[in-house]
């Protein structure tokens, strides 16, 4: 993708998310939204990585539905989100809130930050749209002190979800959407330098579930993810490592 095309993507992204910052927060006031940041914040921790007073950069804040979650941690946390409009939404939430949360408008292909600035990185729904994940990967080894982690997560290309049901259920499907194969993304990961890569998969919910399907949807999951060869094909790989 030339210089060109990939600036039409990230501006079409931009505007999206633009125009749609007042209808995000929305999208997990429901049972299987609030179970959606739930499960992806078990994930989070299940790595071990994160610890008290560390100084963490999030990629892709949205309107801050990750980022007041992380704040619990007790960690120093910058934001980045490539929608001004984002950043603006999550900046007055943070005020009302108190936060000390640092949101800041950046492109993680071109992070504004100096090397080894970060404990970790975290990312959750946002590398999924890069143009150009290798570049961004490297972006984010950069600013990484050694030993410093990251978690982040993809959809997995062998999820049915995302093969076509997604669309045929809901009427649409995200703007420029990667998926990725497991081995796909741990190469991603290696190539751009981290070690000790750990894969966790998970997630069987849609957050658009109706909260009176949502208890059926929930059994299902539960037992789904404890059979391997069923949870090869759940919605999310979820993907640790260290620099």
């Amino acid at each position: 993708m030339n210089t060109t095309a990939v600036q039409k993507v990230k501006q079409e992204i931009q505007g999206k998310y633009d125009r749609e910052v007042a209808k995000y927060d929305g999208i997990f006031e429901n049972r299987a939204g609030r179970h959606f940041i739930k499960r992806k914040l078990e994930k989070a921790r299940s790595f071990g990585y994160i610890q008290s007073g560390q100084k963490v950069l999030e990629v892709g804040s949205a309107t801050g539905v990750f980022s007041f979650e992380y704040e619990k941690f007790n960690i120093q946390l910058t934001s980045i989100d490539l929608s001004p409009e984002n950043i603006k939404w999550a900046s007055n939430k943070g005020k009302m809130m108190n936060s000390n949360i640092m949101f800041k408008e950046a492109d993680v292909e071109d992070l504004p930050f100096e090397d080894n600035s970060f404990d970790g990185v975290l990312s959750f729904s946002t590398l999924r749209y890069v143009p150009d994940i290798e570049k961004a990967l490297t972006e984010i080894y950069r600013v990484l002190r050694p030993g410093g982690y990251i978690i982040l997560d993809f959809p997995n290309k062998k999820c049915p979800w995302f093969g076509g049901m997604k669309k045929k259920v809901i009427g649409r499907e995200h703007i420029f959407d990667n998926h990725y194969y497991v081995e796909e993304v741990k190469n991603m990961v290696a190539r751009a330098g981290f070690r000790d890569i750990e894969i966790r998969r998970g997630l069987f919910v849609p957050k658009g579930t109706p909260d009176r399907l949502f208890p059926l949807f929930r059994v299902a999951e539960f037992f789904a993810e404890r059979l391997p060869v069923i949870n090869d094909y759940s919605a999310i790989i979820f993907i640790g490592g260290r620099k």
